[in-house]
């Protein structure tokens, strides 16, 4: 048995007019991901250890996402691809970092399975030259394999379980890697990586702070009276929630007056006179304010954006409206 310590992406002219191509297939083990995770990140990462002769004659390397199944044969170097060139890179010597986000969350969809652990769920990647000029010197770029003594290539992988308001660790991946060909029996490695990404756990709550008429507080909302509405939130949780949004819907019977932050940091406030608004981040329906003369009485539905409320914040915003 031979192990191979190098993959080989090369393009080379062997003979005049007779040009050589030599492609890489590996094969990611990525049973470790539970069902039902959500994919929010991936990367492959390949280490180069040498680059041999001319770059430019086989640069860029291209990736693509293949299916070879449960066996590599030789037709699986040049099967068509399940995603031709999903990436590509001029290899230089050291470790290359390839976005694989949606490539890995569609090969664990699809579960693909292989026969040394049916149960698996893998991912398989095909490298390749791109062919420039044929100068019959061997260009080529080696890169480590699952044989390597380090180095050797894996892939990280964020995902997400259980739901909102779930605080869960959220493992990396524990990944195999595997290189087969037809002179030497297969080779697997395994390389395990952890971290604990945080979720957000959000809470928000809202209630009558006061009721004034005329600067003097009253018991019972009469006709007039001035309202001051507080709402409170917080992010109990161990992460940071992302792009956050809170809106409220005026009581029909009232006009907006003004609102202002109370420990509450970095909000922005707009206003809509709409019935029913969307309420996207982007929303068209909503203005900038504060809003002003007849738009003033108009407003309906008040709104504040933070694009990062980090783990352990909470914070206060008041806001008013007259009773008619």
């Amino acid at each position: 048995m031979t192990e191979i310590p190098y993959l080989k992406v090369t393009y080379q002219a062997s003979a005049p007019g007779s040009n050589d191509e030599i492609r890489s297939v590996i094969g990611f083990n990525l049973s470790s991901i539970p069902a039902g995770a959500n994919v929010t990140a991936a990367t492959l990462h390949l280490n180069n250890y040498q680059i041999d002769g001319a770059q430019g004659n086989f640069q860029p390397v291209r990736v693509d996402h293949v299916d070879f199944g449960n066996t590599i044969e030789g037709a699986d170097y040049n099967n068509a691809a399940i995603e031709s060139d999903y990436a590509n890179y001029d290899a230089t010597v050291g470790w290359e970092n390839i976005d694989s986000t949606s490539q890995i969350a569609s090969a664990f969809t699809n579960a693909k399975s292989w026969t040394k652990d049916s149960s698996s769920n893998w991912f398989q990647i095909r490298l390749r030259p791109d062919h420039t000029t044929a100068d019959g010197i061997a260009d080529q770029q080696l890169i480590y394999s699952a044989n390597a003594g380090s180095g050797k290539p894996y892939i990280s992988v964020n995902y997400l379980t259980g739901g909102i308001g779930t605080n869960l660790p959220v493992p990396v991946v524990t990944n195999e890697v595997s290189i087969s060909g037809d002179n030497f029996a297969d080779q697997y490695a395994t390389n395990i990586i952890s971290l604990t990404q945080g979720i957000p756990i959000l809470s928000i709550s809202k209630s009558i702070s006061n009721v004034m008429l005329g600067g003097v507080p009253v018991s019972t909302p009469i006709p007039g009276a001035t309202v001051t509405y507080i709402i409170t939130y917080s992010n109990s949780g161990t992460g940071d929630a992302i792009n956050m949004l809170i809106y409220d819907q005026l009581p029909g019977i009232t006009v907006y007056f003004t609102n202002y932050m109370g420990t509450a940091t970095g909000w922005s406030e707009a206003y809509s006179t709409n019935a029913g608004p969307d309420q996207s981040w982007g929303s068209a329906d909503y203005t900038a304010g504060p809003p002003g003369g007849a738009v003033k009485s108009n407003v309906r539905w008040i709104r504040w954006k933070k694009a990062l409320v980090p783990a352990g914040e909470s914070g206060t915003i008041f806001y008013q409206v007259i009773i008619k």
